[in-house]
């Protein structure tokens, strides 16, 4: 079997990731290596959102069981999961057809998620297998979909449509699937347009504050936003409101 390539490609501020292999372009952990270093070279050279997508119509149908298994160290796997997390672009993930076991693992690791109105998300061969999703799939998909709805999915393994995967907060658009890569490169385009700097703190802001009590987050979220007052792009998004027009916003 083919392992699956990433392919990336540069517009502009947006970078550009299509997966691509046989089999519903599976997903492993040294593609998960992969796909971190491209998202931290491409914020390094002025990126500033990048979306990814699967080829033939399908975004990623599951592990590749064979590279999974020769990644024996939990930990080591979960780490690998976790710098894709933590790269500093915001990721829009743009979810066709079955994501299903280490689709939806990758899925999860993004910070926007947009659906095909066919789109389903699940952990069916997880359950079925008496064993657990791998990586923190499992905390992941609680913090986001909240208890209840990862609860069912993890002890029946029955996968969620689009529109339940909506109203639990999983993803945070369904569209027809004519309609799905203009909305995903409609919605890259306002985040490129947006302050990178702000945008970089804002997905950090609420990953650790996610982590954190209240308090201590509240007061983490104050230090960042001090900081972000003494960067350039902050005094020219000033300046621009008086101005009325667009800000240039520059990374500084």
């Amino acid at each position: 079997m083919t392992q699956t390539r990433l392919h990336a490609r540069r517009d502009g501020t947006v970078l550009r990731l299509t997966l691509e292999g046989t089999d519903g372009n599976l997903f492993s952990p040294d593609l998960a290596l992969t796909l971190a270093d491209s998202l931290s070279e491409a914020a390094d050279d002025g990126a500033r959102v990048a979306v990814i997508r699967g080829a033939g119509g399908r975004f990623c149908r599951g592990w590749d069981t064979a590279a999974l298994a020769a990644w024996d160290d939990g930990e080591r796997l979960t780490g690998a999961l976790q710098a894709v997390a933590a790269a500093p672009l915001p990721v829009i993930a743009v979810l066709e057809g079955d994501v299903y076991g280490g689709g939806l693992a990758l899925a999860l690791l993004c910070d926007v998620r947009l659906a095909a109105a066919d789109a389903r998300l699940g952990f069916p061969d997880e359950a079925a297998a008496g064993r657990l999703p791998v990586g923190g799939s499992v905390a992941r998909l609680a913090r986001l979909a909240g208890r209840g709805v990862a609860l069912h999915a993890l002890l029946t393994g029955e996968p969620l449509d689009a529109a339940h995967a909506l109203a639990c907060g999983l993803v945070t658009g369904v569209y027809p699937v004519r309609d799905l890569p203009g909305e995903a490169d409609r919605l890259a385009a306002v985040i490129a347009g947006r302050g990178p700097i702000a945008a970089r703190y804002a997905k950090e802001v609420v990953a650790r504050g996610m982590e954190m009590p209240l308090e201590p987050a509240l007061r983490y979220e104050t230090d960042v936003t001090v900081i972000l007052q003494s960067t350039a792009d902050r005094a020219e998004g000033v300046r621009a409101f008086i101005e009325k027009r667009p800000p240039q916003f520059h990374g500084e």
